[in-house]
């Protein structure tokens, strides 16, 4: 039985003998190899990324400290501006895994996180932007608080804030085609497309799906 362009023969892999736990070790073996070859070879530009980590790192501690002082469990943080620093301190934490990932090479799985710190972003902007009515609907979305006669509005009026309505709401249209040209570029290796799995383990001084 095959299926697609590719041929791929779904019986091979049951035919396949069992893997090891020495393919494995050596499938790891190659990965820290990554690891240490990138990290010679890139050092400068590692250190720079370690440097832009790291002073994220502190403006987001900053901003939790500031919050702290003005905010407590009797006077708590609340409202759309509380989504902000959430997102924060969930995108530095995807750059973190980006930054491990293209350290091994993994650099289409390092490009989804990016995506994903991407949109943040602009729904942080849009968070700060928009008027009072627009930002309470989108926290009552983020928060899971849609009653059932929101989601017409949320559909025709907010179209779900999928990104390409965030980014017309916060760019001039030139902008806004320089943006979504941007989004898309890193939305190519983001859906389960097999077209690009084989981008994965090309290109690589040693094979990982096998000798």
């Amino acid at each position: 039985m095959e299926t697609g362009s590719n041929n791929v023969k779904l019986g091979t892999f049951r035919e396949s003998k069992l893997p090891s736990v020495s393919q494995f070790s050596q499938l790891s073996d190659k990965f820290r190899m990554r690891h240490k070859n990138n990290s010679s070879n890139f050092k400068t530009e590692f250190d720079i990324l370690e440097i832009a980590l790291f002073e994220s790192f502190s403006v987001k501690e900053y901003m939790i400290y500031q919050l702290k002082q003005i905010y407590s469990p009797e006077k708590p943080f609340e409202g759309p501006r509380a989504l902000i620093p959430m997102y924060y301190e969930r995108n530095w934490h995807y750059l973190w895994g980006s930054y491990e990932l293209v350290k091994v090479s993994l650099n289409n799985q390092c490009v989804e996180l990016l995506r994903t710190v991407y949109e943040s972003i602009q729904m942080m902007y849009y968070n700060i932007v928009a008027d009072e009515t627009d930002s309470e609907f989108f926290y009552k979305w983020q928060t899971k608080q849609l009653k059932e006669e929101d989601k017409k509005i949320f559909k025709n009026k907010y179209q779900w804030f999928k990104p390409a309505f965030i980014m017309k709401e916060l760019y001039s249209p030139d902008m806004y085609l320089k943006q979504r040209q941007f989004y898309e570029d890193l939305s190519i290796t983001s859906h389960p497309n097999i077209k690009w799995t084989g981008s994965d383990f090309g290109d690589r001084p040693e094979p990982l799906l096998g000798q």
